[in-house]
């Protein structure tokens, strides 16, 4: 997450969304009292209920709260894949089995990172990563402009960093089972219904 006092707003990364284009986009107009993910060896992806009991409540009511969030078939199958570029699992894991393995252990995708602790109401503003980064860049930077002037709004990602993790570029519905669609349908089911994704 990012979280910027001087310009009062706060980032909710997800991965996979664009998040690492976002932070070196948002990076030069932090100051030193800002909060960066990573820092003091935290997690880049908090969820938001917890953030949002660390800061005093005239402080949260004051931020614009945002988030970027992408189509759950998708998703899942760029973080498989970023899985196995850090290791977390082995590239003899397919992607049929780590769906079959999170699916016995999770209940969400990203729904509970940006969500009351409840899971029952939303705290963000949300952008979907299908409608391109400039597209979205600008549409953030013009509402964190009418919480702080001094802040540009710009018309396009200066950062938009191609990682190459994804190992196969095939549209999501050529990779996915039967089995992989239904374990995603049942954990992303609160995503795909809010955000109206569809396969």
């Amino acid at each position: 997450m990012i979280l910027s006092f001087q310009h009062n707003f706060l980032y909710i990364r997800i991965p996979c969304t664009g998040s690492n284009s976002m932070k070196f986009q948002l990076l030069p107009y932090l100051t030193k009292t800002d909060i960066q993910d990573n820092r003091s060896g935290q997690p880049s992806h908090r969820d938001i209920h917890t953030i949002q009991s660390w800061l005093k409540e005239d402080i949260w009511d004051n931020l614009f709260r945002f988030v970027v969030v992408r189509n759950p078939y998708d998703y899942i199958v760029s973080f498989y894949y970023m899985m196995q570029h850090y290791n977390h699992i082995t590239e003899h894991t397919t992607f049929e089995q780590y769906l079959e393995k999170i699916g016995k252990h999770w209940n969400t995708l990203y729904w509970k990172q940006i969500t009351t602790q409840d899971q029952q109401q939303i705290l963000v503003d949300w952008y979907k990563y299908e409608t391109g980064l400039d597209t979205v860049i600008k549409s953030i930077s013009t509402k964190i402009n009418q919480y702080s002037s001094t802040f540009p709004i710009m018309e396009r990602m200066d950062y938009q960093l191609d990682t190459q993790r994804r190992k196969d570029t095939r549209h999501y519905r050529e990779i996915h089972t039967t089995k992989t669609r239904n374990i995603i349908e049942r954990l992303a089911k609160k995503e795909l219904e809010y955000f109206e994704y569809e396969w």
